[in-house]
């Protein structure tokens, strides 16, 4: 049995990837969904972009070489562009019907592994566009892209994982109210706990309350600043 082509090998070659992008982004740039996302790119953008796909499919390394990229500056691209899922669909529509116009390999085993690639990157992108940082060490290597992936570099196992902080409320009783029915008893009388919660906001993204945590904490939660996290309040606990 011979050697197995690459996707880069079976596409093509550069000038393949380059027609791709370049008709691409022209497509992208009038459209009325994806147009002010991209209507800022450098000059440079299309080429990197190109390059950076081709060196996935197992291309040249221009990207890592005459780009001076990495995966974590092309991930860097994406973070705090809040982008939706709405987008990447008509991006990845895009893509796909201009694959199509420009000829691109049409046989089933290659469409398999290009949509598997396109739909696993824009997915990550969009994930990546919600948050603030960049998740990914700048010495990560390239993902590559083959035959028979269904997924590229798992960089995200190294991803700083979020802290879950757990405050429970309870009494030897199993009944948290004082001897009148307040449920606030242990706030006034624990000036810790208290500046616990007083700082809680500062350091969550996301406060899971309690059922009746609205009520009886409301003069602690009612002053929470514009950058507070989001509460989430099931109606059973």
């Amino acid at each position: 049995m011979g050697n197995i082509p690459t996707l880069y090998e079976w596409a093509g070659d550069m000038q393949t990837f380059e027609t791709l992008f370049t008709q691409f982004y022209a497509k992208v740039l009038k459209d009325d969904l994806l147009a002010d996302v991209f209507k800022n790119m450098s000059p440079e953008h299309v080429k990197h972009v190109a390059h950076f796909v081709a060196e996935v499919f197992g291309g040249d390394k221009l990207y890592t070489t005459e780009d001076q990229g990495t995966h974590a500056k092309m991930i860097g691209k994406h973070i705090g562009k809040m982008l939706t899922e709405e987008m990447r669909q008509r991006w990845v529509h895009l893509l796909l019907q201009t694959a199509d116009e420009v000829g691109l390999k049409s046989d089933p085993e290659f469409r398999s592994a290009f949509v598997g690639y396109i739909e696993w990157g824009t997915r990550l992108a969009v994930i990546n566009a919600q948050l603030t940082e960049n998740p990914m060490d700048t010495n990560e290597p390239m993902p590559k892209w083959g035959w028979g992936e269904t997924r590229g570099h798992i960089f995200h196992k190294k991803q700083k994982m979020r802290k879950l902080k757990l405050q429970m409320r309870i009494s030897v009783d199993g009944y948290v109210a004082g001897p009148n029915g307040e449920e606030d008893w242990d706030l006034k009388s624990d000036e810790k706990l208290w500046q616990l919660i007083d700082e809680l906001p500062d350091s969550s993204d996301t406060l899971l309350l309690g059922r009746k945590w609205p009520r009886t904490s409301s003069p602690i939660l009612k002053d929470l600043r514009p950058t507070a996290p989001k509460l989430l309040s099931p109606r059973k606990w």
